[in-house]
């Protein structure tokens, strides 16, 4: 089931206000428009890792074509970030295991995305196995894997700008930000990412009854779990401060969700008060579909962004939030857009446009196709 989706640019900020047409499954009216040659992207994906199974190849393969797509008209893959359920059903168990072949770089870090950071972020799954083994040194020796802990942050930049100009000099082990920026530290041309393990905000997680879930609770008793609220609480402080050009947080689990698994009270409760007025966009995967919707909230909410069709999905359990402005069934992925508008480099010289994009299952670029353009979008504006 899919709720209508919109023709137009949807702008979210504070009330919408959205001119709906009835076009199931495609928002086909919704094409690219022309760019500024000067610009980014970041892309996001999410429950994917899955041996390789004809879904996850064939978002992989169109995630390669729209990276060569943009590239095109001037507008770089800078990260890949994923949403978490990185390795089905239960982790990896080393640096060595199989899966990080036949999963991840057997799949994703090829072609137009070659060498771009692939961003990790830790879901439930991820928790059945070794957390060690996704955050340690050796795996963040592999080409392209970024995930120097449990949470970190994270910043995509433009070539030229101050901001990138500054990360050169403040990077930290595996490539992700330091959680502590200098005073004379800017993020300005950037997208700035933080990455947060929300499985442990769960009680249900903390608490599941039963021996096959033992290291699915001990992980989740080994994170500080107030340690990460103020360290995030402090990071999107910092990424208004410092001038990031649109801020996303990142975790596995939606607050707002049609899916099976739906809301999460508890992430809301743990995350929307480092959230509220001070970041753009909250992305997480946990249902395998896709989503668009607000965040109840009289502060100044993130919207909410739910992309977890990276591989399989659940067509039947697919339906939309009560404030949902579009939801899919289909595989796919998202990507924020960020072209720079103005001369200078303050937020208001950067439009950011986040698109969803829906994948025909098989599909390959080496086959000739077009890149898949179904899908969603809508504009990014600065809080």
């Amino acid at each position: 089931m899919m709720v209508a989706a919109i023709t137009a640019v949807v702008v979210l900020a504070g009330v919408i206000a959205v001119s709906v047409m009835q076009q199931p499954g495609h928002c086909r009216a919704c094409s690219l428009p022309d760019v500024p040659p000067s610009g980014i992207q970041v892309q996001f994906v999410g429950d994917w890792g899955r041996g390789g199974v004809v879904e996850q190849t064939s978002v992989a393969a169109a995630m390669r074509c729209d990276a060569s797509r943009w590239s095109a008209k001037g507008i770089d893959t800078e990260a890949t970030v994923s949403t978490g359920d990185q390795f089905y059903d239960n982790g990896v168990s080393s640096a060595s295991d199989p899966q990080w072949a036949s999963s991840w770089s057997g799949v994703y870090p090829r072609g137009a995305l070659s060498g771009v950071p692939f961003i990790g972020c830790l879901g439930n799954h991820d928790l059945r196995g070794s957390v060690e083994a996704q955050t340690s040194l050796a795996a963040n020796a592999v080409a392209e894997w970024r995930m120097p802990g449990r949470y970190f942050s994270h910043r995509a930049c433009m070539t030229g700008s101050p901001g990138r100009r500054a990360a050169l000099s403040a990077r930290g082990p595996g490539g992700a930000m330091r959680g502590t920026a200098t005073a004379n530290d800017t993020a300005r041309g950037c997208v700035c990412v933080a990455v947060v393990d929300t499985t442990p905000l769960l009680r249900s997680m903390r608490e599941r009854p039963g021996d096959e879930w033992a290291v699915l609770r001990a992980n989740c008793a080994s994170l500080d779990r107030p340690a990460m609220l103020s360290w995030l609480a402090n990071t999107t402080a910092e990424f208004q401060r410092l001038g990031c050009a649109r801020s996303v947080v990142v975790g596995h689990h939606p607050i707002v969700s049609g899916g099976e698994h739906g809301n999460h009270s508890e992430v809301a409760a743990a995350l929307m008060p480092a959230m509220e007025g001070k970041v753009d966009a909250y992305v997480s995967g946990h249902d395998h579909m896709q989503q668009v919707s607000t965040i109840p909230s009289p502060a100044g909410a993130p919207v909410q962004v739910v992309t977890g069709a990276g591989s399989t999905t659940r067509p039947d359990s697919t339906f939309p939030a009560p404030s949902s402005l579009w939801t899919s069934s289909r595989s796919g992925f998202a990507a924020l857009t960020l072209t720079r508008i103005g001369g200078g480099w303050d937020r208001g010289d950067f439009n950011a446009t986040m698109r969803l994009t829906e994948v025909p299952v098989p599909f390959s670029a080496a086959s000739g196709s077009e890149c898949p353009s179904g899908g969603f979008r809508f504009s990014v504006p600065r809080l």
